[in-house]
């Protein structure tokens, strides 16, 4: 995938969070973020690129994001690694020094900021994020200069998160937290932008209210049918959840014994297991969750 903006150095800094392993150099994983003032002004003398603040707010007043700044023709003769070390301190200027001349680099990189927060805390980042997806529409919106998808292709390529992945889990994981309204508004005007349809459709099945109603129950039996059209586990064991949740055993028995007759990797059939070993629990089949602990073993 190609990356825009900070997306490539948040995607680092993201896999240096969870202990991958990279190649990547202390200056491209460091938290800008959290230089002081004082500390971000002196690195930038440092580099050359400024001899005061006021030089700094000069510069940021040029231009109207920190790509078009690095894009000048001074910057054109020094290597790569230089250039690019420049631009991860200029664009943390430009954020804090600049906060009424946003730009899409600036949003996305805030985006990223705020889903990483979210991921580690929820409850207390959960307000802004909502904010920040609605903001995103904006975006879209204000960007619709062609197809749907493509618009939103080209904004994801400043994210460090794949941001249909994302959409995906939050809408689900506000549905849980009984944010029916909030979750139908965001589902709603984020569609057009969606390709994986079958978590749209998961999505549109958990808003809904009678599980017992006639056709309800075609649209879940038609659901269940569709899932095995193209293999995706993470939407397989999504939906195996919401199938417990709802009450509809059978569904869940259908689907489960399809599903771990296609499953080889040991991971995949852990997670699988777990999901059934809900269920269980659920369902007060204690000889079965033993068993089921066991294999997990």
């Amino acid at each position: 995938m190609h990356f825009c903006g900070r997306a490539y150095y948040n995607l680092l800094r993201g896999q240096d969070r969870l202990k991958l392993e990279t190649e990547a150099e202390e200056w491209q994983i460091i938290n800008y973020r959290n230089l002081s003032g004082q500390m971000l002004i002196s690195m930038l003398k440092e580099s050359g690129l400024i001899i005061s603040r006021a030089t700094l707010l000069e510069m940021i007043e040029r231009v109207a994001s920190p790509e078009e700044f690095m894009e000048q023709e001074c910057f054109r003769s020094i290597s790569e690694k230089h250039k690019e070390k420049l631009y991860l301190l200029f664009f943390e200027a430009y954020r804090r020094f600049a906060p009424d001349k946003p730009s899409l680099s600036i949003f996305c990189d805030e985006l990223d900021y705020l889903i990483d927060q979210y991921e580690k805390d929820g409850v207390s980042s959960d307000e802004k994020l909502y904010e920040a997806c609605l903001d995103l529409l904006e975006v879209l919106a204000a960007n619709q200069t062609s197809e749907a998808k493509e618009v939103f292709d080209q904004i994801n390529q400043y994210c460090a998160h794949d941001l249909e992945t994302f959409i995906l889990y939050y809408l689900l994981s506000q549905l849980k937290s009984g944010y029916k309204a909030e979750t139908h508004h965001l589902l709603e005007r984020f569609k057009p932008y969606l390709v994986r349809k079958r978590w749209v459709d998961l999505i549109v099945l958990r808003l809904i209210e009678d599980y017992n109603a006639s056709n309800v129950k075609e649209e879940l039996e038609k659901f269940s049918q569709d899932l095995f059209k193209s293999m995706d586990t993470d939407l397989v064991v999504q939906s195996l959840r919401f199938f417990t949740e709802i009450g509809k055993g059978g569904l869940f028995l259908t689907v489960f014994k399809k599903f771990i007759k296609r499953l080889t990797k040991r991971e995949e059939i852990d997670s699988a297991l777990k999901v059934l070993l809900e269920y269980c629990h659920l369902n007060d089949l204690e000889k079965e969750e033993k068993r089921i602990l066991e294999l997990l073993q």
